[in-house]
């Protein structure tokens, strides 16, 4: 997934427009699942949320260029990957592009604790 335009401002009130890569999304969800209570079967459905991802390339938009620069350098990299992990902001605009593929995450759990309540019921 590539995250477009996000804007970092430093402290000093320096702008910084970057694309970031986005890989290996991991879904968390604090859902028990499949349930009995006094004879009736349930699912307990809790929202899902990102648990963990990984921040792959990193290009920065320069000032007199239409195309954004990869950026190289070891430590900036870190320095920007130490922020985005930190950044709610950053952690928003990556579920909202996820959305998608939320859906499918679901149904698919969901088709397997069905299977695996079949086998112990």
């Amino acid at each position: 997934m590539f995250v477009k335009n996000f804007l970092i401002v430093s402290k000093k009130g320096n702008e910084i427009l970057i694309d970031v890569e986005v890989n290996n999304i991991t879904w968390g969800n604090d859902s028990i699942g499949w349930y009995e209570y006094w004879g009736h079967q349930e699912y307990d459905y809790q929202p899902d949320y990102i648990e963990d991802f990984e921040i792959g390339d990193i290009y920065i938009h320069l000032v007199n260029s239409n195309k954004p620069k990869k950026i190289h350098h070891k430590k900036i990299l870190d320095i920007l990957s130490n922020y985005l992990y930190k950044n709610d902001s950053f952690k928003k605009i990556i579920t909202k592009l996820a959305k998608i593929y939320e859906e499918e995450v679901k149904i698919e759990r969901l088709i397997d604790a069905r299977e695996e309540r079949k086998l112990y019921w």
